[in-house]
């Protein structure tokens, strides 16, 4: 099956239900805080224990790769899955992990993309890269035309906005102590 927006790959999650005849009135922001690697963050995904997917997955180097249609309720914001559809990005807020003085070396060299970063006292995240930020920008900017939505901070939304969430900094705009760059990608 091919994927919805031209720039993608698709590969289907189970991780999805109906939205019931609700329409979509939103697009989330994730950050992942997990690795860099593209394809772990898309086979976890795709796992049905995982119980969890967005609608997208944009990777480190602006690879765009859809995981559920856009007619069905992907499992990323418990609070809005009906109405809304998520975006990922491989990227980690510096210190979310925090028991990284813990980690092995070659554990943190698997989350880091420059081994010097796997040496550091402290969790050095991995901020977005500029082709994930241009082809994030594209996909939003795609998904509100075929939606019909305003691009604009009402209608793009970070999951840390999303009532109930305990994800407090996911999608934080970088003024705000995160590192999503709002600026760059709607108004």
């Amino acid at each position: 099956m091919p994927a919805e927006y031209p720039s993608a790959s698709f590969i289907a999650s189970p991780n999805n239900a109906s939205r019931n005849g609700v329409s979509v009135n939103k697009v989330v922001i994730h950050i992942t805080d997990g690795g860099p690697v593209l394809q772990r963050c898309v086979e976890r995904f795709c796992k049905p224990e995982t119980k969890a997917s967005p609608h997208f997955v944009v990777g480190r180097g602006g690879e765009v790769v859809q995981l559920v249609r856009l007619d069905r309720a992907a499992w990323h914001a418990s609070g809005w899955n009906r109405e809304s559809v998520g975006i990922e990005h491989i990227a980690r807020t510096p210190g979310e992990l925090k028991g990284w003085a813990k980690l092995s070396r070659e554990t943190r060299r698997k989350l880091v993309e420059c081994d010097e970063d796997a040496d550091t006292e402290t969790d050095p995240g991995l901020m977005p890269t500029e082709a994930q930020i241009v082809a994030s920008a594209a996909l939003i900017k795609w998904l509100c035309e075929r939606l019909g939505l305003p691009l604009d901070r009402e209608h793009i939304r970070g999951h840390y906005e999303c009532p109930g969430t305990t994800h407090e900094d996911c999608g934080l705009g970088i003024g705000k102590g995160g590192i999503w760059p709002w600026a760059r990608v709607c108004v």
